[in-house]
């Protein structure tokens, strides 16, 4: 049996990790009552530190690094980063 890690956000409080979206988060906020633009700035500026912080990793990867692992790592963060301002 395979475990996985999910979080409650949005309407239906279980979404897995990896599908969590920003508009989860927009659903919360509506629910708490909290600022649209309060979560809108949080939301881009997770993925603006995200994205930053993924990118100094990547400029101090040793050059025998495993092209495969960072391609796929790429494009996941590209993909959840996309997936969160939107």
């Amino acid at each position: 049996m395979q475990k996985k890690l999910v979080t409650s956000v949005g309407t239906y409080n279980s979404y897995r990790i990896a599908g969590v979206q920003g508009r989860h988060f927009v659903q919360t906020r509506e629910t708490a009552g909290v600022a649209k633009r309060l979560v809108r700035d949080s939301i881009e500026a997770m993925a603006t530190t995200a994205k930053a912080a993924l990118d100094k990793i990547e400029s101090k990867l040793h050059t025998g690094f495993l092209g495969s692992i960072h391609t796929s790592v790429k494009a996941a963060r590209h993909a959840s980063c996309s997936a969160w301002v939107h």
